[in-house]
């Protein structure tokens, strides 16, 4: 498991901008409900956060 999550956080560290806005729009579970221009105002960091603390839950919710 912890490889797995490891292999998370080398993903969103490689992640621009728009990589991680086209990851948050992909992720089914759980829902995420931002607009554009919230997601345009966040810094990269502040994406890079929410993408990963999005995937955390994915992952938790499937195993």
């Amino acid at each position: 498991m912890s490889q797995a999550i490891n292999d998370m956080m080398q993903t969103v560290e490689s992640l621009d901008r728009e990589g991680c806005i086209t990851q948050l729009r992909r992720i089914r579970r759980p829902k995420l409900d931002f607009t554009e221009e919230y997601l345009q105002d966040q810094s990269l960091d502040k994406l890079r956060h929410i993408v990963m603390a999005a995937f955390l839950q994915a992952f938790k919710s499937s195993g």
